[in-house]
């Protein structure tokens, strides 16, 4: 129920632009404020590059906020790039299909904001309940797996290795997915 009124909420915002833009840039500033507040890196970053968070009053005005590489974020110590009042999260993990495994946190709201997403996607591409998707990644010597997701239309994702699928091309036939991701 909470993620329809979610879904039901995004979608009437999407339809007036000023309104959206409005809205996204407010949850920035929010992000920007807790960032500086809390997160040593970015207090420490924006004071070197003489940055004041409260003069950021419009999206004209990011042009003032230094850009970070991932290199850069990299090499920083764990502890200076974590909230000293985060919520309670847990640790993610992407694919490394840019080179190296990544491991990040996410709370229970970005969670759910996440699958408020996919259901929009899923509603705007008409995809029906029960469908099947097929993630694809770039592990060798995976074996197919299977999850099924009650939080995304009762779905059923299967995981499988671009190299499976590179060896025997047929295989997406058997597997039958209605979405292919990658």
């Amino acid at each position: 129920w909470i993620l329809w009124i979610g879904f039901k909420r995004a979608r009437e915002r999407e339809y007036d632009r000023s309104k959206l833009d409005a809205t996204t840039f407010a949850a920035l500033k929010q992000i920007l404020a807790h960032a500086n507040e809390t997160v040593p890196f970015y207090q420490k970053l924006w004071i070197e590059a003489g940055v004041d968070i409260n003069k950021i009053n419009s999206p004209e005005d990011l042009w003032k906020l230094p850009i970070i590489s991932r290199n850069d974020l990299q090499k920083q110590p764990q502890s200076a790039l974590i909230s000293r009042v985060s919520r309670k999260a847990r640790l993610n993990f992407t694919s490394g299909t840019t080179a190296h495994p990544r491991i990040f946190l996410r709370d229970e709201t970005a969670r759910i904001y996440n699958h408020i997403t996919a259901l929009r996607h899923f509603a705007d591409y008409q995809i029906p309940t029960g469908f099947t998707s097929l993630f694809v990644h770039p592990k060798p010597n995976t074996p197919i797996s299977y999850e099924y997701r009650a939080n995304e239309l009762l779905s059923c994702r299967i995981y499988v290795s671009i190299f499976d699928l590179l060896s025997d091309p047929n295989l997406i036939l058997h597997l039958n997915p209605d979405v292919v991701a990658g």
